[in-house]
């Protein structure tokens, strides 16, 4: 039944049916409807080459059967991989802004500075944003490619930054002030995308992305309450460290999600 099982596999493959329990009642269907099609063509007394070729024959295309299960179960796919993403975003939002937070906390404590300055309403804001914009365009940059053929990168920033952009009007209309950062924090993601994309050298990925984000944060803290130009580089490298840092937590969260949850598929 070696063929039968290959059958089903490449079946299964083609379908990208939800959820290990639905693949084993699917193939545990086929697998029945084949066994039944080899114990007749055994009564009727043909010879295992023979079986094979029929039951290849009989079975059809199995890409073109997956397809079929795919279409079925095309919703029910689309429902729990919709899941899945928005728990990936609130795993990997949680992941980055306890990481980010408890470095600044860190260096906060080591140069004499009172912890609280991390929570600084406008400090804690400006960065609530970044944080927030920047998980949720990478991953929204990262999985909508997937919907795409060609110039894929081009066309899920042009689809995701239209919503960033609503997303940023609805905010500066509701909270004054608060529409730049969303803006901010999306290009940011853009430029870990693109990075991740076109520059293959790992290293030097981390420190495009880590310059970028020291340039941020010195333009973001201008006028801080913090003393001295020496201790305010202190304070703000860190931050560009840990946030260039999650950036690639970031991208490894994604990866890990797209090979075991989609297969490389998004819906």
């Amino acid at each position: 039944m070696e063929a039968a099982e290959q059958l089903i596999e490449a079946t299964l493959e083609a379908s990208g049916l939800p959820g290990a329990s639905r693949r084993a009642e699917v193939a545990e269907e086929l697998r029945s409807h084949l066994e039944e099609l080899v114990s007749d063509a055994r009564r009727e007394g043909r010879s295992a080459d023979e079986i094979e070729r029929l039951m290849t024959s009989r079975f059809g295309s199995p890409f073109g059967i997956g397809q079929d299960f795919s279409r079925v179960y095309r919703l029910e796919r689309v429902v729990r991989r919709s899941l899945a993403f928005g728990l990936l975003g609130l795993v990997s939002l949680g992941a980055v802004s306890f990481f980010v937070y408890a470095i600044q906390c860190l260096v906060s404590l080591g140069l004499g500075l009172p912890p609280a300055l991390v929570f600084a309403p406008h400090h804690w804001r400006w960065e609530n944003e970044l944080l927030s914009g920047l998980t949720l365009g990478y991953l929204g940059l990262f999985f909508i490619e997937r919907l795409f053929e060609d110039r894929r990168f081009v066309k899920s920033v042009a689809l995701v930054g239209g919503l960033f952009v609503l997303a940023s009007l609805a905010s500066q209309a509701w909270w004054p002030g608060h529409g730049i950062g969303l803006a901010v924090a999306f290009f940011s993601a853009v430029l870990v995308r693109f990075l991740e994309v076109h520059c293959s050298r790992g290293a030097l990925r981390f420190a495009a992305i880590l310059l970028f984000f020291l340039v941020l944060g010195a333009i973001a803290h201008q006028g801080a309450t913090i003393p001295g130009a020496r201790v305010f580089w202190l304070f703000v490298g860190p931050i560009g460290l840990a946030v260039a840092l999650s950036c690639q937590i970031l991208t490894s969260m994604a990866a890990l999600f797209d090979r075991q949850i989609l297969k490389g598929k998004f819906a």
